[in-house]
């Protein structure tokens, strides 16, 4: 018999399985990333409801079986369903890409503690928020932690190339941080960066969500590192130039969240 597993997880996606069973991708504290089936959870008396949805912050009861790739769910129940972040459409599209840039930066069973705990953190300052600059600020703070706890932090502190402490003139995304102004040139794949932009890539990395929520930056600064950040991790995790849930969202809403009173 398949031993019996306990761990709070992520739902990140789902996919229908036969008539009333349905497949769960999700990112579990303990596990890391599982497949998972629920049979009968399509079914209008199903004992699962809606813990299964995707961008659902569950607790699961796993028959794992060790020698297999898919597991079996006996029970799930949800312990925050992020509805404030739901009811509104750019709430839906930087939640979703939370969980999408979870799952492309994530293998099967690969548990990273943290980064559980970072996700789930940065979903509940999303649910809290009120405006979309704080949404955009917390989701490209915690798109740069999680570069760092997989490995790839950039290098804010000195050219990447000659090791000078000069104000950064550039951040060479193959080499994953900033250039001088003498180095600059020389990068075959590098974008422009100033004193200001690092200062406010370095805020991002350190500061408490909760700060970042209540002090969202503006929307020239959001768009700046934005361009950065996107590319950043496209290239050193793969993928497209872009994350799917924020490409739906700049073409249905727009480019750029609006300034926020109070945002610096």
């Amino acid at each position: 018999m398949a031993p019996i597993i306990k761990t709070e997880a992520i739902v990140l996606r789902t996919r229908n399985l036969r008539d009333s069973s349905k497949i769960a991708v999700t990112f579990s504290e303990q596990y890391g990333k599982l497949d998972s089936v629920a049979r009968g959870v399509r079914r209008t008396k199903s004992r699962f409801g809606a813990s299964l949805e995707p961008l659902t912050h569950c607790y699961l009861v796993i028959y794992h079986r060790r020698d297999r790739t898919l597991h079996t769910i006996s029970e799930a129940t949800i312990i925050h369903s992020f509805q404030h972040l739901r009811s509104w459409l750019p709430g839906i599209s930087y939640g979703s890409a939370v969980i999408e840039s979870l799952d492309r930066s994530t293998g099967s069973e690969d548990p990273n503690r943290h980064l559980f705990d970072l996700a789930v953190k940065t979903l509940e300052e999303m649910d809290a928020s009120e405006s979309e600059a704080a949404l955009a600020t917390i989701f490209w703070a915690y798109l740069l932690r999680l570069l760092g706890l997989v490995g790839y932090a950039p290098r804010l502190r000195k050219c990447v190339v000659c090791g000078s402490t000069a104000e950064p003139s550039g951040f060479d995304i193959p080499r994953g941080g900033i250039l001088c102004p003498r180095c600059a040139p020389l990068s075959d794949y590098s974008l422009a960066m100033n004193d200001t932009l690092r200062t406010f890539v370095l805020r991002l990395q350190s500061a408490p969500l909760a700060e970042l929520r209540l002090k969202p930056a503006r929307s020239t600064a959001l768009s700046e590192v934005s361009l950065l950040i996107d590319r950043f991790f496209s290239f050193h995790l793969g993928g497209p130039a872009i994350l799917n849930a924020l490409e739906f969202h700049r073409r249905t809403i727009g480019t750029a969240p609006p300034n926020c009173p109070g945002a610096t």
